[in-house]
């Protein structure tokens, strides 16, 4: 492609390739010639790479604790951050492992720089046990895909309640 500088004493001119293959490094040739079409290719500069933008997955916490009594209330939600520290949108998708470990949003999109909050839940406690959920979070475009949380979830059986009866009086 040539890039024209709309001024003739500009020194600096953006040039932007939109048919690129993430992950791909690409070379360029830079040749500068001045107003009347000479250049000197033998200047510094002559050669540049460059690599395709890329998004980065990074999580917090990575560990997540539920408890509960078998037959008791379901565990408060927790939650789990996904932030892209990468230089392209993060736009990523998640996969759990058990279908009793939930989150309230299956996908989304994330700006450079940004973060979105994401809530993981446990269904009702009933089978007695530890129990683990593994969370992934991946995007084919990040440089550190897939990235992954874990949820443990322990159920305890409910507590023994002794129960004694008295009378209470006669009559």
């Amino acid at each position: 492609a040539v890039v024209a500088a709309a001024d003739a004493d500009a020194y600096t001119v953006t040039y932007t390739d939109t048919a690129v293959t993430v992950g791909t490094r690409y070379y360029y040739r830079i040749r500068a010639y001045n107003a009347g079409g000479s250049t000197n290719s033998t200047g510094a500069g002559n050669n540049s790479s460059a690599t395709a933008c890329m998004a980065h997955i990074v999580l917090s916490p990575t560990t997540f604790t539920f408890n509960g009594v078998s037959g008791g209330a379901t565990p408060s939600g927790q939650t789990l951050t996904i932030q892209n520290t990468g230089t392209a949108a993060l736009n990523w998708s998640s996969s759990l492992s058990q279908t009793w470990c939930h989150l309230n949003l299956t996908s989304g999109s994330i700006a450079v720089s940004g973060s979105q909050n994401v809530t993981v839940t446990v269904d009702a406690p009933s089978n007695v046990g530890t129990f683990t959920c593994n969370i992934t979070i991946s995007d084919p475009n990040a440089d550190n895909s897939p990235q992954g949380a874990i949820a443990t979830y322990t159920v305890t059986a409910p507590g023994t309640y002794a129960l004694t009866v008295t009378k209470a009086g006669t009559g």
